[in-house]
């Protein structure tokens, strides 16, 4: 179900952009005459309202992992800190699509299809109950398709960030604390 209403989404992207599609897909929604399409200001709500409701959540994950650390209870000035570095992350690194990105294309994959089916098989063969062919046969498929597209991702991110990482200024590794919209070539120090 879920594969089916991406690739549809995925579809309907390429019959409306094609090839021209950007990697931030807010930047193609525009019109003829430059202004932003509804579409495309709907869809940056949409996405804002979806990062309302998971960052809490998968800050609360780290949180925890990061208390149980430190002693197992709850600690308010560690999540303070944890949510100022990644919001200074976001922020200050000028290539943080093009990381993300990576990110997205090889944990988010595996985490969300190779460790579940992983599980599943774990549990199935502990427990004797061995599941049927057509099972295995759909997990097989599910496991080429998540192979691909990490392969294929990996691989689009690796790109785009050795593009990104070509501009001086943009490299994150040596022009961390500068958020990067236009940089003035020719000095030591990014100017934006």
């Amino acid at each position: 179900l879920v594969a089916s209403v991406y690739f549809s989404v995925g579809l309907v992207g390429y019959y409306g952009w094609g090839n021209d599609v950007a990697g931030n897909v807010l930047d193609s929604m525009v019109n003829p005459d430059g202004t932003k399409m509804l579409a495309g200001r709907a869809l940056a709500l949409a996405v804002m309202a979806n990062l309302f409701v998971t960052y809490p959540i998968i800050m609360s994950c780290v949180s925890l992992a990061a208390e149980s650390y430190c002693g197992g209870k709850y600690n308010a000035t560690l999540r303070i800190i944890l949510l100022a570095i990644t919001a200074a992350i976001a922020m200050f690194c000028p290539s943080f699509l093009a990381i993300l990105t990576l990110q997205a294309s090889t944990v988010c994959t595996m985490s969300m299809t190779l460790i579940p089916l992983g599980v599943f098989w774990k549990l199935a063969l502990s427990s004797g109950k061995k599941p049927s062919r057509v099972t295995a046969a759909k997990h097989l498929l599910i496991v080429i398709i998540a192979l691909m597209a990490v392969a294929v991702g990996t691989w689009q991110s690796i790109e785009e960030m050795v593009e990104a990482f070509g501009n001086p200024c943009m490299n994150p590794f040596s022009h961390f604390m500068q958020p990067m919209m236009s940089c003035k070539q020719g000095t030591n120090w990014c100017t934006c």
